[in-house]
């Protein structure tokens, strides 16, 4: 018996020392600040219409409360119109002593789950899975790190589902390591990422991926990029082939993991329609740098990214920020006569670490992310920040003119320039209470409310489906007020983040819709965490009064018990992951929308058979929209071939077929379960029926 209790503790000490070790090394944190001033919320003035339309639907329990998702991509992707639906990649432990395994789960094109399992039959300590899908078979693609050979070291783990086969998820590829982080032993590559994008290679497409590096060479964690890419075609899905990945590092995010540098990006990586990748993001560094010095960058390669085709652009985007005035000229000074705030005052990026990007219709790059007023004295050897005054913003790079432009998201100012906290009218002048306080605008863009678990707790995430723009994160500025200021206003909302969703309308930003436990029935004692938006939007439709609408799934952590246990906050009793569908209304449009990557689904072509069950005959209708060519095949569970009932030119209207239960050697099949399948030019449905004897 004590021999068993060993184990099991050994066991549970070996998963703890996993979670532990994946972890992002939170950088040496800036000093937090607050001022002598009034702070208001701003108000949610015209924010969109919208309407919960799948209510929150759970998946799995997990206890694994932190960043179910991936940190620097998306986690949900939509396949197209043709198929329909959507894969989900997270992490979790389904109980409290369970590994921390990936999972997938499918949703069908009605919104309904259909599957959920996870992506390998090993059970290892599994961890942040980058996902993309193949556009042309809808099949996913999973990489994520383990232990795959049980020496204690990760290994980037690879799968695919080979969803045409069937059209149904869940046929996985044996994983295999895309990244065996043996091949580099001053290194370790984990946190990998996937992207699916056109190919040089004739009648292919190409599959990138990337790790970022654990190990430290620098005086900061740099997370420099293995990156790597491989081509393949439809035939090589279908025959769930090996990928063989290309692999190299990019010199200029291997300089800042050098010895004696004090650098460290922040980045996301994009993949164009026209073979343009890119990296993009900003740096931080622990020791204080110059307000001149470059702190934005795109590594971009315009060939597929090529080995040596790659160049790296920079750029200084920080809005230097003058003490409050009042309308005279002179300093605003609060009613004791002290200044509210000293030193040099700017706005800059921190705390938002897990950004994401897409290339728009138009070529250009877009990420988002925070920014926070910040402040250095001359005395000064570290900067400080002001945690309540924290700004979303979104960054654009134009690779065609080589520009950078940072644009308000939320608060946004009612004039010109960017927004400042006590200037909410965009007159210059600073907005002062009748008691003579000066009066800003407050904001926590993170959805916990302590400000030592921010650089964790970030997750501001963008989406581009053709024109339509959407901007997704968490806010706890309310749950900081009650926990953090001790506002007793506050305190129906000591455990309630909220979830903000902006629509940029072809020319400006929305402000945010807000979905929470209390202002939204259907979110009625859920804490929604780790809020991750799909790739796209599905239904995209114009409405009567010309409207653009869009649906948007997302996916989160609604936990038990409000923080993350495994930043030592809230108790670990787990949680459940779930998803919902929420309808959108973008309003009318500025400038040309036509181009929706999964802009309205397809019409169903296809009937259910009738009877089902049946012995040993059944009728299966379809329809065809147009002359054409049509194929019509029964296969079983195996995905074989059993018998093919339509073949060739098929006239427009309604058709019925008879199935009598034979193969195409006219023998009797068994009873059980077979699939008939619909393909006319680029469409292509399965639906399932029963044989019963």
């Amino acid at each position: 018996m004590k021999k068993i209790f060993v184990i099991l503790m050994l066991v549970s000490l070996i998963g703890s020392a996993f979670a532990i070790n994946d972890l992002q090394k939170a950088p040496a944190a800036k000093k937090a600040l607050v001022a002598n001033t009034h702070n208001v919320i701003a108000a949610h003035r015209d924010a969109p219409e919208f309407n919960i339309s799948v209510a929150p639907t759970d998946i799995i329990s997990d206890y694994y409360d932190y960043q179910i998702g991936s940190y620097n991509s998306i986690p949900i992707r939509l396949q197209s119109d043709e198929q329909g639906g959507i894969y989900m990649a997270f992490h979790g432990r389904e109980t409290a002593d369970a590994s921390r395994r990936v999972y997938y789960a499918y949703i069908d094109a009605n919104g309904a789950l259909a599957s959920s399992s996870t992506v390998s039959s090993n059970d290892d300590w599994e961890g942040y899975c980058g996902m993309d899908i193949d556009p042309v078979t809808g099949d996913p693609f999973f990489i994520y790190h383990d232990d795959m050979d049980g020496d204690g070291d990760y290994e980037d783990g690879f799968v695919y589902d080979m969803f045409s086969v069937m059209n149904l998820p869940g046929l996985l590829t044996t994983a295999y390591p895309a990244i065996d982080n043996t091949d580099y032993p001053d290194d370790e590559y984990i946190w990998p990422y996937a992207f699916v994008g056109p190919s040089p290679v004739e009648g292919k497409r190409r599959l990138y991926i990337y790790g970022n590096n654990y190990n430290q060479h620098g005086e900061i964690p740099s997370e420099s990029v293995l990156f790597g890419y491989a081509d393949f075609s439809t035939d090589d899905l279908n025959a769930g082939a090996q990928l063989d990945f290309t692999l190299f590092t990019l010199p200029y995010f291997d300089a800042m993991n050098s010895e004696g540098v004090s650098k460290r990006p922040m980045k996301s990586m994009a993949v164009s329609d026209d073979g343009k990748v890119a990296f993009i993001g900003y740096t931080i560094g622990d020791d204080v740098s110059a307000f001149d010095a470059n702190n934005e960058f795109v590594v971009i390669s315009d060939n597929y990214g090529e080995e040596g085709s790659w160049t790296v652009h920079e750029f200084n985007s920080r809005q230097m920020v003058d003490q409050p005035v009042n309308a005279d000229g002179s300093a605003f000074t609060n009613p004791d006569g002290t200044p509210p705030f000293g030193g040099q005052l700017w706005e800059d990026w921190n705390y938002s670490g897990h950004l994401n990007s897409f290339f728009d219709n138009n070529g250009k790059l877009w990420f988002t992310g925070n920014q926070y007023l910040q402040q250095r004295a001359e005395e000064d050897t570290t900067d400080s920040y002001y945690p309540y005054y924290a700004n979303v913003k979104s960054a654009c790079y134009d690779p065609a003119t080589d520009q950078f432009v940072v644009s308000d998201i939320y608060p946004k100012g009612e004039g010109e320039g960017l927004f400042v906290p006590w200037d909410i009218d965009g007159d210059g002048v600073a907005n002062v209470d009748a008691d003579g306080n000066l009066e800003t605008v407050a904001s926590w863009p993170i959805f916990y409310w302590k400000n030592d678990l921010a650089f964790h707790e970030n997750d501001t995430k963008i989406i581009v489906d053709g024109d339509l723009k959407v901007c997704v994160w968490e806010d706890g500025l309310k749950n900081k007020y009650f926990n953090d200021a001790g506002d007793p206003d506050y305190a129906s909302w000591a455990t309630v983040p909220e979830i903000f969703i902006s629509l940029w309308n072809g020319s400006d930003w929305s402000d945010p819709i807000s979905i929470n436990s209390i202002d939204t029935p259907e979110m009625a004692g859920i804490i929604p965490e780790y809020t991750y938006p799909a790739d796209g939007l599905k239904n995209v439709h114009v409405d009567n009064d010309g409207n653009t609408w869009g649906t948007l799934y997302i996916m989160y952590l609604n936990d038990n018990s409000f923080g993350s246990s495994i930043q030592s906050e809230g108790a670990a009793d787990g949680g459940t992951v779930q998803y919902m569908a929420v309808d959108l209304n973008f309003g009318q449009l500025v400038g040309n929308n036509d181009n929706h990557s999964n802009s309205v689904a397809s019409a169903k072509l296809l009937g259910q058979n009738y009877p089902n069950p049946f012995n040993p005959t059944t009728t299966i209708a379809f329809n065809m929209p147009k002359t054409g060519n049509a194929n019509l095949s029964i296969y079983n569970v195996k995905g074989q071939l059993v018998k093919t009932l339509v073949n060739g030119n098929v006239e427009k209207g309604t058709k019925q077929v008879v199935w009598t239960g034979l193969d195409n050697n006219n023998m009797k099949v068994s009873s059980g379960v077979y699939f008939y399948k619909l393909n006319t030019g680029n469409h292509s449905e399965v639906k399932r029926m029963l044989l019963l004897k």
